[in-house]
């Protein structure tokens, strides 16, 4: 249909209709008239459809109730009565992306799909979940993902919940508390200052009448702003949203944004480590400062350019003064936008101790001598060039990302345009280069007034304390009830799990809308592949759109290295890019990244082989992302950083590695759940065993090992991998993959040796236990079990999407309080359970004992295969970027996979049946009962689980 200004669609009228720039659609903005509400709409006619709705919700205390209102509304609603309509969508879709998210200042409610009709039941279930959500009068649905008191094993009371074991989690990550902290800091007086997502010492604290009348106020249709992008079916999708704003009644009052005044304020905040780890120089120091406002575009780029400027590597103006002087292991600057108030900090991670005001001090003598001498215009000009790069590159989905930049100005009163169209920012930035604008910036961004300070501390006992606090709490508030409240407690806990545990009717779940099977393709996207020779050298091209980007990756054979290398080879990828070469210094040699490069890394990539579990292929690799014209340029770089990397800097190689265990400890406390995946999988063939050798414990400890004997160690282990980069990189081992449609051709412009072939596969099995615990300082767990299978096809790889979303989902999710669990099955013949941000990583291991019993039960009880079918066969045909398009295709290629391979998957999906699924109960009860374990938690947690050997990172 035609749409011009003043159209009126469905109650909405067009106010606003401009051009995108680089002819990428045009953005048409609407009002409705009835509510006030606003929607945007960005059409391009791409295929993948976006529909979200977003509510202005700035908390007024920590406990969390927009969190728990964001899960809660997902628990049912007027028109599809369900205990979970989330879940029952994800069982029945091909979404492209299926989530809800808390900021600090909004609500967001995003779905999409490749499918017309896929997407208006999503935008039909997630309209009703939330302006018609049964929370209203299902207080179990407030008890379940917000918090309750329910009674352990021994009959002590304790606080459970979704989102109150989710924050425990987050608040055991020292990152997490840092914002946390810093935000109640700056913004003393504005809703900034409040833990939107809930702090678990405030969660209980919040009644369920409290938690309605919030919903009633901010879910109102007068405080909601959609988004649409893509090719969506406009009318349809207006006349839907229209049902729910017409007679909406006044508008409650609700908070408007108000601007912090700036404030100087300092603070100490204990931060929990495991009673074992020692606690010197673990001390982290920030200093931030309020900057400006959401609208002011050019000084957010131009913050985000001089956060990179001062601290991107070791060797950066800020990063190298106070490592040089042995104040701190890391030094991180941030510009943080997409809020009403923009600021910029500097943390210090690992400060020596007691050295804060020095670390202080420093810094401002730092900028100082940074504004007297004046800033490298060329290196300012080489990050401008990165973060238009950055900006150019396409994730999926993308219209979500349009989504947060429309949001980046809309939601405070702005013009949603304002971060879609930055065809002029990047030429005034390079403006600012010239006319002394960096510093002018830089000397406010410094300024000694309305600086806040924060000291996080390590204290190895506070994790113990928070769990005895916690626990006293709950005591005293149940030992305060009288009699008729005790009962009325009991009462409640009973009614949740009797509540969880009772089906859903037929009835109800009949109102969830589906596809049908007769609407999934019958064979997947098949990417054009050409397989070329230049100069001896084979080149994979993958064909795909990739707008002016080629994405490529230089592949070299490892052959066979033994173990202990194995593990020494994750710090390769440390060193390469950031110690200088031979040629050029490392600020030298930055200037070069940035200016042409877009994305440039060194992984170590271990291939699983096809039907065999001996053989693996290991090989160090360079992958870049790079616009067309840049790839000679890129090629003579990355040729530079193999060949001539200078290894001598011992001082930095230090550094680095220092600051790679203190990410080693982070990636435990927040993503427990993929360490366990990784140490479980060690066992069932060579590529898991290499895998874990490379990112596992093994590889931790072994780190652990060289800084502890650094000064004897350092020599012999630059040696090691100086040999090895020497032996690897040369043109009979290479493999070149390019995803472009522009290729021209890659191998012409490498100038590597010829030297030697090697055999590609090796064999490695592993040496750790088969049951590990990893103790981290955290009030949750993370609990993982894995085996092997003789063979996998579709069927198996549907009945882990009904053990994820039907017996995982309830059982450790629902009624357990994780925040996540679920069963993978991959082609690589693996299975495995895990749990995310768990209370009882006990019972989930007693849980996945009885998958087989689950499954069977499931098997009996008639219901329907296709929607676990549909969204199976949706999981391996996600929507990808072209980057991740060309990384699946060459993890298939040298896996020994082809099209016909994963063609033959699906349709095995398709034509799942009930005896086939029955026909994985064998591999299940392998699983609970002899598949390798690893938990990940507090020392409480782990001693309460039989065998494990103890890891400590």
């Amino acid at each position: 249909m035609d749409i011009n200004t003043g159209t009126v669609i469905s109650g909405f009228t067009v106010t606003n209709i401009r051009e995108l720039p680089e002819n990428e659609g045009r953005l048409v903005e609407m009002i409705h008239k009835e509510s006030g509400a606003g929607l945007c709409w960005i059409d391009n006619g791409i295929n993948n459809k976006l529909f979200s709705v977003a509510f202005r919700t700035l908390p007024e205390n920590d406990t969390g109730v927009f969190h728990i209102l964001e899960h809660s509304v997902l628990c049912g609603s007027a028109k599809y009565p369900v205990k979970d309509p989330f879940l029952d969508l994800l069982k029945g879709s091909v979404q492209t992306f299926l989530n809800a998210m808390t900021y600090p200042d909004k609500t967001l409610y995003p779905v999409s799909s490749r499918s017309e009709q896929d997407y208006l039941n999503l935008t039909s279930v997630y309209l009703d979940a939330v302006f018609a959500p049964r929370l209203l009068t299902e207080k179990n649905i407030f008890m379940q993902e917000g918090w309750h008191i329910e009674k352990d094993e021994n009959g002590s009371p304790l606080y459970n919940g979704v989102v109150f074991n989710e924050m425990k989690g987050a608040f055991s990550d020292v990152d997490d508390l840092i914002e946390t902290e810093l935000c109640r800091l700056m913004f003393p007086d504005t809703p900034y200052g409040k833990v939107s997502g809930g702090d678990p010492v405030s969660i209980p604290d919040l009644t369920y009448e409290q938690f309605c009348d919030t919903w009633r106020r901010f879910y109102h249709p007068s405080n909601a702003l959609f988004f649409l992008d893509g090719a969506v079916p406009l009318e349809k999708t207006l006349d839907m949203i229209n049902g729910y704003l017409s007679d909406c009644g006044d508008a409650p009052a609700v908070p408007d944004f108000t601007a912090q005044k700036p404030v100087s304020r300092t603070n100490t905040v204990k931060y929990p480590i495991n009673e074992e780890e020692k606690d010197e120089d673990r001390t982290h120091f920030v200093m931030s400062k309020l900057t400006g406002m959401y609208s002011d575009k050019l000084e957010i780029f131009a913050s985000d350019v001089l956060a990179d400027y001062l601290t991107n590597n070791n060797e950066s103006p800020l990063s190298k003064a106070l490592l040089e002087a042995g104040l701190g292991q890391d030094v991180v600057a941030l510009s943080t936008s997409g809020v009403y108030q923009t600021y910029f900090s500097v943390t210090v991670r690992n400060l020596r101790d007691s050295a804060a005001e020095e670390a202080k001090e420093l810094i401002f003598a730092t900028v100082d001598r940074l504004l007297s001498e004046g800033l490298d215009k060329e290196m300012l000009l080489s990050f401008i060039s990165h973060l238009e790069f950055e900006f150019r590159l396409t994730y999926e989905p993308s219209g979500l990302v349009r989504c947060g930049r429309v949001f980046d100005s809309w939601l405070y009163g702005g013009d949603p345009m304002l971060f879609l169209d930055n065809t002029d920012v990047f030429a005034k930035l390079r403006e600012m280069v010239e006319n002394g604008g960096f510093e002018e910036l830089l000397r406010r961004l410094f300024d000694r007034e309305d600086l806040c300070f924060l000291t996080m501390q390590p204290d190895t006992g506070l994790s113990r304390q928070q769990a005895d606090e916690e626990a006293a709490g709950v005591k005293a508030r149940v030992d305060a009830m009288s009699e008729a409240q005790l009962l009325q407690t009991e009462k409640e806990s009973a009614a949740l799990l009797e509540w969880q545990q009772t089906p859903d009717t037929d009835e109800a779940r009949g109102t969830i809308p589906m596809l049908t099977l007769d609407e999934l393709g019958k064979e997947p996207e098949k990417i054009e592949t050409e397989i070329l020779e230049e100069n001896g050298v084979k080149v994979v091209h993958y064909n795909v759109q990739s707008s002016g980007i080629t994405h490529f990756m230089l592949l070299f054979d490892l052959g066979q290295i033994d173990k202990k290398t194995l593990t020494q080879l994750r710090i390769l990828p440390v060193l390469l890019s950031d110690l200088p070469t031979k040629r050029h210094s490392l600020p030298e040699l930055q200037k070069l990244i940035k200016a042409h490069i877009g994305l440039l890394s060194f992984p170590i990539a271990i291939f699983d082989i096809k039907d065999d579990d001996d053989h693996c292929r290991p090989m160090f690799t360079v992958n870049c992302s790079v616009l067309d014209a840049e790839v000679g340029n890129a090629i003579e770089i990355i040729t530079e950083i193999l060949t001539e990397t200078d290894f001598s800097r011992t001082d930095l190689i230090k550094s680095l590695l220092l600051q790679k265990q203190d990410s080693d400890r982070q990636r435990c406390i927040v993503s427990g759940h993929s360490q366990g995946i990784t140490e479980t999988a060690a066992h069932y063939s060579a590529a898991g065993a290499a895998k874990e050798y490379y990112e596992g414990v093994s590889a931790m400890k072994e780190l652990h090992r060289i800084l502890d004997n650094y000064d004897a160690e350092a020599e012999t282990l630059i040696s090691t991998l100086q040999d090895v980069l020497d032996r690897t990189v040369c043109m009979k081992r290479l493999t070149v993959s390019a995803t472009t449609d522009n290729y021209n051709g890659i191998v012409r412009f490498l100038r590597f040796r010829e030297g030697e072939a090697v055999e590609p596969l090796a064999e490695y099995t592993t040496d750790i236990s088969k049951k590990i615990g990893i103790s981290v300082p955290s009030g949750v767990s993370y609990a993982v079990q894995s085996t092997s299978l003789p063979g996998v096809n579709g069927s198996m790889i549907v009945a882990s999407q009904i053990m994820t979303l039907d017996c995982l989902w309830n059982i450790v999710r629902v009624q357990g309080g994780a925040y996540g669990s679920g069963l993978k099955t991959s082609i690589d013949r693996k299975i495995a359970c895990y749990s995310y941000r768990d209370p009882s990583p006990a019972r989930t291991l007693d849980v996945y004992k009885q998958l087989a019993g689950h499954l069977e039960k499931w098997c009996e009880s008639g219901e329907s295969l296709d929607k676990y079918i549909i969204s199976t066969v949706s999981a391996i045909d996600p929507l990808l970027s072209p980057k991740n398009i060309g990384s699946r295709e060459i993890s298939y290629y040298f896996s020994g996979r082809t099209f016909d391979d994963i063609a033959e998957l699906r349709r095995q999906m398709i034509l799942a049946d009930r005896e086939a699924i029955l026909g994985f109960c064998d591999s299940l009860r392998k699983l609970g009962e002899e598949g390798a374990v690893c938990v990940t938690g507090s020392p409480d947690a782990l001693a309460e689980i039989e065998g494990l050997e103890i890891v400590k990172i």
